[in-house]
């Protein structure tokens, strides 16, 4: 229980800081791989392939495509594959993605004097929040 109280009340600082600055602060990536340890049936090494698996989800693409995801993205989904484990952090990345597709497409579709770029850590964030509830 205390693992999920921290990890959502990280995961909702991520997503505020994210939608006021563009940014997401290094401590919340390391204060949710500290608590890791926490999770309900946690191991080391399923954490580390957790957390490789769901920052080179992001990375990947990031590395094509220069700008489609900031770095702190990418350090936000790795710490949260490290506490969720390979197949609860596919289902966040899945979850994350598919409720971002909307916004995506609305700021796709306006005026090129818009913005071009969403924060992206309220949707890891309500991804990864449900994955630990779920899976």
């Amino acid at each position: 229980m205390a693992f999920h109280f921290l990890f959502t009340g990280l995961l909702i600082a991520a997503a505020v800081i994210d939608l006021r600055t563009m940014t997401i602060p290094p401590w919340i990536p390391l204060g949710i791989a500290l608590i890791a340890p926490l999770a309900p049936g946690w191991y080391l090494w399923p954490g580390i392939l957790g957390g490789l698996t769901a920052g080179l989800v992001l990375l990947l693409p990031a590395v094509a495509k220069p700008g489609a995801f900031g770095g702190g993205d990418i350090k936000l989904a790795a710490a949260c594959g490290f506490c969720l484990r390979a197949f609860s952090s596919i289902a966040g990345l899945w979850l994350a993605v598919t409720l971002s597709l909307l916004p995506a497409l609305v700021l796709r579709l306006r005026k090129s004097s818009s913005p071009t770029h969403i924060s992206f850590a309220p949707f890891l964030a309500a991804g990864f929040v449900a994955a630990a509830f779920l899976f």
